[in-house]
């Protein structure tokens, strides 16, 4: 199964897409902004 990460600082649009996605079987992690989109991927 395929990860996905969302990075915006809209949180509603965030959640959105998050929701539709996961819909197909995607798992989601999410950040509300560049900084912790940039940690998140690092800890990859």
């Amino acid at each position: 199964m395929q990860k996905i990460l969302i990075i915006d600082d809209a949180a509603r649009l965030v959640k959105n897409v998050e929701t539709y996605l996961k819909k197909f079987g995607y798992r989601i992690d999410s950040a509300l902004n560049g900084a912790e989109g940039l940690r998140k991927v690092q800890a990859l």
